[in-house]
C-alpha cells in the first residue's frame, strides 16, 4: 500500500512538472511574439523622424542690421520712404568698378554707384541703396492683346578690365540678399525670394535674353 502512494505522489508531482514547464515555454513565446513585432516599428518610427528631420532646408540666413551698417555703402542713402536696400555679395570673380540702376523703360545707364565705393572686390559685401525716381505706368488700352507697361529696373556693373554687364530686371521689392555671380559672358544672380521664399537663379532668364 505504502508503495502505491508514492508512486501516485510521484505521477502527481511530475504532472504538475510538465504543466509547469508548458505554461513557462508559452509565456515566452508570446514575449518574444510581441518584443519581435515591436522592435521594426520602433525602428521605422526613428527612421521616419532621422528622415524628416534631413529633408528639411535650412532657413536662409540674413545679416543683422548691425552686420549691415559694417558693409560698404553703394549709391547714396536717402532714408526715403520708398528707398531699396540690397545687401550685394560680389561672387563673380572680377573686381567691380562701375555700377548703375535705370528704369527699364529708359535706353541708357547714366552715373556710377561705386564712386565713392570702387573696388568692390570680389567676395566682398556691400549694401546696395536705390531711391525710385519714376512712377509706374500702365497701358489704358481695351486691347485684350495689350501689355502693361510697370516699373521695373535693370543694374549694370563693370570690372576692372573693362567688361560690362546688365541684369535685368533686378528684384529690387523681392529680394534682401543678391549674389553677383558671371557665367562666361553673361551675368546673373542668385538670392531667396522674400514673396515665396523660393531660392532662384536668373541664369536661364539672362541667357535667354541675351540670345
Amino acid at each position: 500500500m505504502k508503495k502505491k502512494r508514492l508512486g501516485l505522489f510521484g505521477i502527481t508531482i511530475l504532472c504538475v512538472s510538465l504543466l509547469t514547464l508548458t505554461a513557462c515555454r508559452s509565456n515566452k513565446d508570446e514575449n518574444s511574439t510581441a518584443a519581435s513585432s515591436s522592435t521594426p516599428a520602433s525602428t521605422a518610427s526613428q527612421a521616419s523622424k532621422e528622415s524628416g528631420s534631413e529633408s528639411k532646408e535650412a532657413p536662409a540666413q540674413t545679416l543683422t542690421e548691425k552686420e549691415k551698417k559694417e558693409l560698404k555703402v553703394i549709391g547714396t542713402k536717402t532714408g526715403a520712404k520708398n528707398e531699396y536696400d540690397v545687401v550685394l555679395s560680389n561672387q563673380t570673380g572680377a573686381v567691380l568698378e562701375k555700377m548703375a540702376v535705370k528704369d527699364i523703360t529708359v535706353a541708357e545707364f547714366e552715373g556710377n554707384l561705386l564712386e565713392k565705393a570702387a573696388p568692390f572686390e570680389n567676395e566682398e559685401q556691400g549694401v546696395l541703396y536705390f531711391t525710385p525716381t519714376s512712377e509706374e505706368t500702365t497701358d489704358s488700352s481695351e486691347d485684350p492683346e495689350a501689355w502693361a507697361v510697370v516699373s521695373g529696373y535693370d543694374l549694370s556693373f563693370g570690372t576692372k578690365d573693362g567688361q560690362t554687364y546688365i541684369l535685368h530686371s533686378f528684384p529690387f521689392e523681392d529680394a534682401k540678399e543678391v549674389t553677383l555671380r558671371i557665367d562666361g559672358n553673361i551675368a546673373y544672380i542668385d538670392y531667396v525670394s522674400t514673396t515665396t521664399g523660393d531660392s532662384i537663379s536668373t541664369l536661364e532668364m539672362e541667357k535667354a535674353l541675351n540670345e
